[in-house]
């Protein structure tokens, strides 16, 4: 008796470039997010717990973030006892446009890291991969990858029609459309 070992039956690239792409994009809104901050901060303001601020700002509170720092860098200076909000007024600072980051910000769900090299994501590709549960499925994967080949291989000497493959193999063998392509269907229900 053979000894089982998964294997892979189809990654979901499309799935997949989507999280990158959705990933580009928080990493795209924080850089711009961290622009702002230091735009509207002092020059010569300090961050004296950077590590803190990074990990703060990280995960997506960048609002609170700002007031903390800018109420630190403004408050010897304004020798007032008013909130942080009438600050902000009162110095002419627009936070409007770092409130609408902070909100794209946090509607990504990917997860961004702030490393040595600066910020990353590590989108796992697990979700993303169907493997095969048995020895069983892994001799049908085997059958209909044959299949597919032997398939591909007429198909360059007469006209081969995919829905009938589809047919003819109770949906086992797939087609894809868009990328022209036969695929095993191992968890699909067959008829």
């Amino acid at each position: 008796m053979s000894k089982y070992k998964p294997m892979l039956v189809h990654f979901d690239k499309a799935g997949y470039d989507e999280q990158v792409k959705f990933a580009e994009f928080k990493k795209t809104v924080s850089d711009e997010a961290w622009l702002w901050i230091g735009e509207n901060l002092p020059e010569n303001h300090k961050i004296i717990h950077a590590d803190e601020f990074k990990g703060t700002f990280i995960k997506g509170n960048f609002v609170s973030l700002f007031k903390k720092e800018f109420l630190r860098a403004y408050r010897d200076k304004i020798k007032l006892d008013i909130s942080v909000d009438k600050l902000l007024e009162l110095m002419e600072v627009e936070i409007y446009r770092l409130e609408d980051l902070e909100r794209e910000y946090n509607l990504v769900t990917t997860d961004i890291e702030w490393g040595a090299e600066g910020k990353h994501y590590n989108i796992d590709k697990r979700p993303y991969e169907v493997w095969t549960k048995s020895s069983e499925e892994n001799q049908l994967l085997k059958d209909g990858r044959n299949l597919i080949e032997a398939v591909e291989k007429l198909g360059k000497h007469t006209k081969v029609y995919p829905q009938q493959i589809m047919l003819a193999t109770s949906n086992l063998i797939g087609y894809d459309l868009r990328k022209q392509e036969y695929k095993v269907m191992l968890h699909h229900k067959r008829v």
